[in-house]
């Protein structure tokens, strides 16, 4: 995990260095909260360690300025003070600490809250995923109904198309049959047919556009399904 110090007493920050790489974290440092943003905004930080008093901006400025920034996740911070008076606590919640050190510090305490700090950050990786996979699903969703209603829309269309070309292929069929026609009329009747024929093969597309796939093979009789179409 990247961890930014800022800590304005030399033996403090060598000693939050030495701990947190030792339990391999890579840490970057800062002597004020100035340099402290500077290298804040400029790499990725996930967890900064601040002082309360620091030469040019002190712990809770610097709390509030990251607070204050558009950021693509969630910064956990741990405010490093010997304050401990009721009014401190609730300046520095305030500012955007999420937690307190008090110094000096002893290493266990130091571990714990530490881990305290990963345990959020980790929680907050798995919810920020999880909204995502629920956009992700909201938009196959979404799109789902947008296919659905164009597959209604095609087999609506295919029934209003499919009746009257059934019907003029059918009186096209018995004016062959029963008319004595001239060369020309039989041609014009074929071409009729043809066109009609397209026609159906070109709406029967749309009615299967608007069925779901069969998943098995079901036995069908016949003569009911005939039965069934003409009347």
């Amino acid at each position: 995990m990247n961890i930014l110090i800022a800590e304005d007493d030399a033996i403090t920050l060598r000693r939050l260095q030495h701990f947190l790489e030792k339990w391999n974290h890579h840490v970057i440092t800062a002597v004020n909260g100035a340099e402290a943003l500077e290298k804040f905004l400029a790499q990725d930080v996930e967890l900064v360690i601040t002082d309360w008093m620091m030469p040019e901006m002190d712990g809770p400025e610097l709390c509030r300025t990251i607070r204050s920034a558009d950021l693509p996740g969630y910064v956990y911070i741990l405010l490093l003070t010997a304050r401990d008076a009721t009014v401190d606590i609730v300046t520095g919640l305030e500012s955007g600490a999420d937690d307190f050190l008090k110094k000096p510090f002893m290493q266990p305490e130091l571990k714990a809250r530490l881990a305290t700090g990963m345990r959020i950050l980790d929680l907050e990786r798995s919810l920020k995923n999880t909204l995502q996979d629920l956009e992700t699903t909201r938009d196959m969703l979404v799109q789902s109904e947008k296919l659905a209603t164009i597959g209604q829309l095609a087999a609506g269309l295919a029934h209003e198309i499919l009746n009257p070309t059934n019907i003029v292929s059918m009186r096209l069929h018995l004016l062959n049959m029963t008319e004595k026609l001239s060369q020309h009329g039989q041609e014009a009747i074929g071409i009729c047919k043809e066109q009609l024929e397209r026609i159906v093969n070109i709406t029967k597309s749309l009615g299967k556009f608007s069925r779901k796939p069969c998943k098995s093979i079901i036995k069908t009789d016949i003569n009911d399904l005939i039965s069934h179409i003409l009347h």
